[in-house]
């Protein structure tokens, strides 16, 4: 076979695996944002909304995931430095926190983390972190919190049945953790000590600082359920994702090429997975699909692309993008991208059958 033959060949096989799949995981819907949007959450457990928000405007908007339309958009009423949000497990509310304690700080999975650390406390100061909680079916606000701290980093998150509102703060030296009822949000239970991750049913949290050991403790009591060594992680924690039933921790660290999955009760190493990508790359974002039989990943690499992996063997498929994606979410309905200018959107079936072959909703 000539070269001219072996190139149209090479041509043949990419395209007809570009079509694969599309066919296996379907074509995306695609919601156009703006250069400032930034795709934050999936709206509920069962729901075909995310949120994004515009830091430069101060505004959080709900994006359809079925035709990829503006649904609602909320005015949070000032410049977001940095910001997360998520949502309660019916989707009825959402919880968007804002820090603008930090100069130009880099939201990193589901916590905020600066480009130095920060030492010692800074100044309290009533408007460096805010956090609301809005109700998604009216759009009104039903909790706004101006938090007088002098802790730089922040963590937040709304109970899965929509009634509490949690905040967590440190200066990496000492910290706290204030649990608000909704109902009655005047005095906050408070807790000597903060965390980076809830669990999906908030009864387990993830302890960690840089150059420490990954603590695994109950929620909000604090008691050690596991301890994963610093030695074993090898490097600074990127990104985080629990299992859907709350039984494995799956982590990967700053240039690293690892996916390591941890036991929570034991805090043993259950199994790793090699993403290949070079020293100098990062896998940004991972994020298990609904029946926690897969896993979603995207890096740092030129490649632009999302693996999807097979939690069963460690195999992968690749879905191709037009350029790298900054950040994955995924609840039972669907996996979001977002691109620069975009978001991208692939609705699975709930069934386990349906999402096990990635066949889209008709």
């Amino acid at each position: 076979m000539n070269q001219k033959h072996s190139l149209l060949w090479i041509l043949i096989l990419c395209i007809l695996s570009l079509h694969s799949m599309e066919e296996h995981y379907g074509q995306p819907v695609v919601i156009d944002t703006n250069p400032n949007e930034q795709l934050q959450c999936a709206i509920g457990d069962d729901q075909s909304m995310v949120g994004s928000i515009d830091g430069n405007e101060g505004l959080f908007s709900l994006w359809s995931c079925n035709n990829g339309k503006l649904i609602k958009t909320f005015n949070l009423g000032e410049k977001c430095l940095s910001s997360m949000a998520n949502s309660n497990k019916n989707g009825s509310r959402v919880m968007i926190t804002v820090n603008n304690n930090l100069e130009n700080p880099t939201p990193v999975g589901q916590y905020f983390l600066p480009q130095r650390v920060p030492k010692g406390p800074l100044p309290a100061n009533d408007n460096d972190i805010r956090s609301t909680v809005w109700d998604t079916e009216t759009g009104s606000k039903i909790f706004d919190q101006n938090l007088k701290t002098t802790s730089p980093m922040c963590w937040s998150f709304i109970s899965e049945d929509g009634q509490k509102a949690i905040v967590s703060l440190t200066n990496y030296e000492q910290g706290e953790t204030l649990v608000y009822d909704l109902r009655n949000p005047k005095n906050p239970q408070k807790y000597s000590d903060w965390y980076n991750f809830l669990s999906h049913n908030q009864e387990m949290g993830i302890w960690w600082m840089p150059f420490t050991d990954i603590i695994i403790r109950q929620f909000p009591s604090g008691k050690e359920i596991s301890e994963i060594s610093d030695d074993q992680v090898k490097g600074a924690p990127q990104a985080w994702a629990w299992s859907p039933d709350n039984q494995t921790l799956a982590t990967s660290i700053t240039f690293g090429r690892m996916i390591d999955f941890w036991d929570i009760k034991t805090g043993e190493l259950k199994e790793s997975f090699n993403n290949e990508n070079s020293d100098n790359e990062s896998l940004y974002w991972i994020t298990y699909l609904a029946n926690g039989k897969k896993l979603a990943s995207c890096d740092s690499t030129s490649d632009h692309e999302i693996k999807i992996w097979d939690l069963a063997d460690g195999s992968h498929t690749k879905i191709p993008l037009e350029s790298n994606a900054n950040f994955l979410v995924t609840n039972q309905r669907f996996l979001a991208a977002a691109l620069a200018h975009k978001i991208l959107v692939w609705n699975f079936q709930n069934s386990d059958r349906e999402a096990e072959h990635g066949k889209t909703e008709s």
